[in-house]
C-alpha cells in the first residue's frame, strides 16, 4: 500500500528556481534596451531592422509581454502553485518574442492589403504594442491561430475533434 503521507499535493508552493527565468529574461531585455540606445546611432542598419525591415522592438516587447505574464502568474499563484507551468515560465519570454513576430507578420499583410486597395498611411508604432499584447497574452494568440488555421485549412469542417 502506498504511503499517502509523503505524497505531494498537486498545488503547492512555487519552487524557488522558477522566478529565475523571467527575471533573467527581464535583466537581459534591460540589458539589450540600454545597449541599444548607447549604440543606436552606430548599428548598421540591418541590425536595427533585420527580417525584412521588421524593427527589434517587435521581438523585444514580444519577450517583454511573456516575461509580465510570468511575474503576473508567479506573484498571483506562488502559494497555489501547478507544476504544469514550471517548463511555461521557463520559455514565456522566448515564446513571447516568437507570438511577437508572428504578429508583425499578421500586421504587414493585414496592412499591405489595405494599402495596395487605397492610399493609407500607418503609424509602425503599433508593431510594438502588438507584440507586446500577443506576448501577454499567450492562450488567447493559441485560440485565435486555432481558429485561423480552421478557417483557412478546415472550411466548412467545424468539427470538435483537434
Amino acid at each position: 500500500m502506498p504511503n499517502i503521507a509523503n505524497k505531494q499535493p498537486t498545488n503547492s508552493s512555487m519552487p524557488v528556481w522558477v522566478i529565475v527565468f523571467p527575471s533573467l529574461y527581464l535583466i537581459i531585455l534591460v540589458v539589450l534596451a540600454i545597449l541599444r540606445s548607447i549604440l543606436a546611432k552606430h548599428l548598421p542598419h540591418d541590425l536595427v531592422y533585420p527580417f525584412h525591415q521588421m524593427p527589434l522592438s517587435v521581438v523585444w516587447f514580444g519577450a517583454l509581454g511573456g516575461v509580465v505574464i510570468s511575474l503576473q502568474g508567479i506573484f498571483f499563484h506562488n502559494t497555489n502553485w501547478s507544476k504544469d507551468y514550471n517548463y511555461w515560465h521557463a520559455f514565456s519570454g522566448i515564446i513571447g518574442a516568437i507570438y511577437g513576430v508572428i504578429s508583425y507578420l499578421f500586421l504587414i499583410v493585414i496592412v499591405k492589403m489595405a494599402v495596395s486597395t487605397q492610399s493609407v498611411s500607418y503609424d509602425t508604432s503599433v508593431f510594438p504594442l502588438a507584440a507586446f499584447t500577443l506576448g501577454y497574452a499567450q492562450k488567447q494568440f493559441n485560440s485565435l491561430i486555432q481558429e485561423i488555421f480552421d478557417v483557412i485549412f478546415r472550411p466548412g469542417n467545424k468539427s470538435s475533434k483537434d
